[in-house]
């Protein structure tokens, strides 16, 4: 079973579509996808995140997180309020999800965990302090984790990602568009295809582990 955390989001659901065969518990706060593999779960806290995912037996599990909130404030005007939301939607499910999902990978000794982060969010952002502190705390649990869990055959991986086909994207108007992809060596943005080949990629690839890939055009090569 794949579970895609944050199902709502435009990568998520192209990503899903992409998978037809595969069996798929979507989790999401409100967004239903009809799929015929697909079955979708709402959940609004960490408490519901971790009851369904105590409630799951398979054989086989990936979990991939596209979970994210983007707070834009400056540092001086960040509240302890932003900070504590960026970290509870941005890095402790995937601290849920380790915590509740290994024991039942570890008798099969397989299981893939996939992260889905900014590149931006990496090379860090004025405005971002709130999202780029959340977003790193998911690099200590990807090396910690690759030390405790690797021997039972699980799998920690990130997936970096800039500036992408989203509707977020196709918002922007031309010239912006034009002035952020100067940034970008390669002078494109991200396509589905190559994200979703890229997840598909870590979880059958068993000895891919620890490892973080950036999906950029070459614009975190600094």
């Amino acid at each position: 079973m794949i579970i895609v955390h944050g199902a709502g989001s435009g990568i998520a659901q192209e990503y899903i579509a992409s998978e037809t065969e595969e069996p798929i518990l979507a989790i999401s706060r409100e967004t239903k996808i009809s799929q015929s593999n697909v079955e979708n779960i709402f959940i609004s806290t960490l408490d519901e995140l971790e009851t369904c995912l105590k409630e799951i037996n398979e054989k086989y599990i990936a979990w991939i997180n596209f979970k994210t909130i983007k707070t834009d404030e400056i540092i001086t005007k960040v509240t302890p309020d932003q900070l504590r939301n960026s970290f509870e939607i941005n890095f402790l499910p995937n601290v849920i999800a380790v915590k509740t999902l290994t024991p039942k990978m570890i008798p099969s000794k397989t299981g893939s965990f996939i992260f889905i982060d900014s590149a931006k969010a990496w090379m860090g952002e004025s405005g971002c302090l709130s999202y780029s502190s959340s977003k790193k705390s998911n690099a200590g649990l990807q090396k910690t984790a690759v030390k405790e869990f690797s021997r039972f055959g699980i799998t920690f991986n990130t997936i970096f990602i800039s500036y992408a086909n989203t509707v977020m994207w196709t918002s922007l108007s031309p010239a912006l568009q034009d002035k952020l992809l100067k940034e970008v060596p390669g002078k494109k943005i991200v396509d589905f295809h190559e994200i979703n080949s890229t997840i598909r990629f870590l979880i059958k690839n068993r000895i891919v582990n620890g490892t973080n890939i950036f999906l950029d055009g070459g614009l975190t090569n600094i």
